[in-house]
């Protein structure tokens, strides 16, 4: 092979290779992978702790035995698929385009190191520890956000009210709820619903099994609204009054308490025998309870005839 020959394959070989190196590092290509990169590079499952911060104070979580729970308060029931959920997304975040590269628009965005609408501190099992400045909203259902040690701020999907550090925010407001499965029966004050055959029914004749299902409905699925810290009830518990009690399969008997709150129009102080926590409930579904009467069930039943 003469030097011509061996000069031009040398020659075709590094078109070749400056082709390809061309094609795998040109601009669009690099936008596209951009745009696609994760935000934090990290997975739910790696965190074990978060804290959200913002005008509504400060929060803590921490995951043990595979639950979340509140780092400062023992018995607030945190709502457990709510805040998985915003890990998930949070950490599914993709960075897109910076909209701003510029140190001087953090707090315009919002996303500035004092100026913020949620920050959130993610500790990993690792020991490492991930902060984002998430700031006001881009467009209706989006947010500026800024990773901490960056000074690139980027539009998310993610809506001003899943910002929200409100407490109660993150409470399993099913909390109370009484599992009807276990439960044998459930005792008002002159009414008794007895399970039989996966029904609860009344120790009656000629009433509404339909209204009766309805208003059990209402007994078990109690929803709450606010979990209510010591300082908000100062009292004993000595003022707490039955509301119903319930017979468990297993023989033993649990009940469930109301109190007045200060304004007794809008909401109840509520507990269960059988759980940690005083919360407060809406006053309607209180009323409702102890309006019910066995009178009132067999009435209407007769009347419908």
């Amino acid at each position: 092979m003469n030097r011509l020959s061996i000069f031009l394959i040398t020659l075709l070989v590094a078109q070749l290779l400056l082709w390809g190196g061309l094609e795998f590092t040109k601009p669009e290509r690099s936008i596209r992978e951009e745009k696609t990169r994760s935000l934090l590079e990290t997975e739910a499952r790696t965190v074990k702790a978060v804290e959200l911060s913002g005008e509504d104070g400060s929060l803590s979580f921490f995951i043990e035995d595979q639950r979340w729970q509140d780092a400062d308060l023992e018995n607030f029931p945190v709502n457990q698929y709510k805040l998985a959920e915003f890990l998930s997304k949070i950490t599914d975040l993709k960075r897109g385009l910076p909209v701003s590269f510029s140190e001087g628009s953090h707090e315009r965005f919002e996303v500035a190191e004092e100026d913020y609408k949620l920050k959130v501190r993610f500790k990993k099992t690792d020991g490492a520890s991930l902060v984002l400045f998430f700031g006001k909203p881009a467009t209706i259902r989006q947010s500026y956000v800024r990773l901490a040690g960056e000074d690139s701020v980027y539009i998310v999907d993610v809506e001003s009210w899943e910002l929200d550090t409100s407490r109660d925010n993150w409470l399993d407001k099913g909390y109370l709820r009484i599992s009807p499965e276990n439960v044998s029966a459930i005792i008002l004050d002159d009414m008794t619903f007895k399970k039989k055959d996966n029904l609860f029914r009344l120790e009656a004749e000629n009433y509404d099994q339909s209204k009766v299902d309805k208003f059990l409905e209402t007994l078990t699925d109690l929803q709450l609204s606010h979990f209510v810290q010591g300082e908000e009830l100062s009292t004993d518990g000595s003022g707490f009054e039955k509301l119903f009690k319930y017979e468990n399969e297993d023989g033993s008997f649990g009940q469930v308490t109301t109190m007045s709150t200060p304004d007794p129009e809008a909401s109840y102080f509520v507990r269960r025998t059988d759980k940690k926590g005083t919360f407060k409930i809406a006053a309607e579904i209180v009323k409702e309870i102890r309006a019910a009467s066995l009178e009132e069930f067999l009435g209407e039943a007769n009347h419908d005839k």
